[in-house]
Parts: C-alpha cells; sequence; structure tokens
C-alpha cells in the first residue's frame, strides 16, 4: 500500500502540466469499453428460498459524452452476459445472468497531463434483467427492471483526439441483489 501512494504523490507531482490550465473547448467523444466480469447474484423466488450465484462473463459499454478541461458526462449503453463459474457448474448448479442497462455517468481527471491522466467517476441507471437458474431439483427465472448504480477508477493515455483508459469498474444492481467487478480496457475518441 506504501508503495502506490508513493508512486501516486510521484504521478501527482512529477507529471507536467498537472496543475496547469486546459482549454476551455467542449469535447464531444464516442467511447467502447471491453470488461471481464466477475460477480455474485443473490436472490429469493416466492417461496422464500435463497438462489445465489458466483458468476464470469463479459460487458461493454457503448457511450457518447462531452468533456469539459477534467469533467466528462456520457450518456451509455451496456450489456452483459455472465455464466455461473466452474465449480458451482460441477456441482449441478446452472445459472445465466444478462442485462441491459442505460445510465449517465460522470467522470472527473483528479491527475492531468498532456498525455496522461488518473480519474474517478460514478454513475447511475435502468438496467433489464433476465435470470435462469437451476439445480438438481427446480429451476428458477426472473426477469424485470431495476437500478443499477457504478463507480469507476482508472489510467487514460492520451494520443491527441484517440485515449485509451485501463480501469476497474465496479456496478451494484438492486434486484437481483448483484454486485460485480469488471477490470476494463476503453477506446475513446473525441471531435
Amino acid at each position: 500500500m506504501k508503495k502506490i501512494f508513493l508512486l501516486f504523490l510521484f504521478v501527482l507531482f512529477c507529471s507536467t502540466n498537472v496543475f496547469a490550465l486546459e482549454d476551455d473547448i467542449l469535447y464531444k467523444y464516442v467511447n467502447l469499453d471491453a470488461c471481464l466480469s466477475a460477480g455474485t447474484t443473490e436472490t429469493y423466488d416466492k417461496k422464500g428460498s435463497r438462489w445465489g450465484m458466483a458468476s464470469i462473463g463479459f460487458l461493454y459499454n457503448l457511450a457518447f459524452g462531452l468533456q469539459y478541461n477534467r469533467l466528462r458526462c456520457e450518456l451509455a449503453y451496456q450489456e452483459r452476459a455472465e455464466v455461473s463459474e466452474l465449480v458451482q457448474t460441477m456441482l449441478g448448479l446452472i445459472s445465466t445472468f444478462s442485462t441491459r442497462a442505460g445510465m449517465i455517468n460522470g467522470y472527473y481527471d483528479y491527475v492531468r497531463s498532456e498525455h496522461f491522466a488518473m480519474y474517478i467517476g460514478t454513475g447511475v441507471g435502468v438496467d433489464y434483467y433476465e435470470l435462469k437458474m437451476r439445480n438438481w431439483v427446480e429451476n428458477y427465472e426472473d426477469s424485470g427492471y431495476s437500478c443499477i448504480l457504478g463507480g469507476y477508477t482508472g489510467l487514460t493515455f492520451i494520443m491527441d483526439q484517440f485515449s485509451i483508459d485501463l480501469g476497474l469498474n465496479y456496478y451494484y444492481i438492486n434486484k437481483p441483489e448483484t454486485q460485480t467487478f469488471a477490470p476494463k480496457i476503453s477506446f475513446r475518441y473525441a471531435f
């Protein structure tokens, strides 16, 4: 932890133009994220039986946004597909979980130079989910709308109008209760 903190301080104080004023220009951009995801899902059926799964999967985001100095705001569409992890599948609990979400996301570059940025962000949206679980005895299926929240952090490598992000996304869905961590690579083009 101490080494990470020292690296952060080094980047913060040694990067050129970190505290320089940026151009007061409003940029539009298109962003595409590709993420591997790992998460947990928990729900209860109508009889009160608990169903849960640990899952792995893939998700992507397509976003259109605006950037002004260190701030970004975007409208994003997200799709996700996850399946139960190997041990649960071998034990007979086979699950699939898919979502489609519309989100509003905001980001802040807390460290920024000409070719590098570190950011944090958050987002909120509406999610449509489909959940299918089955074990040796019974099946459970559910679908519907719910709320999705996101938290984001990462590094941006800037090359004129094109940027590459390496980061970590966290998502929480309230029904079925789902928590997902998703390491990502993101490609952004500003115009």
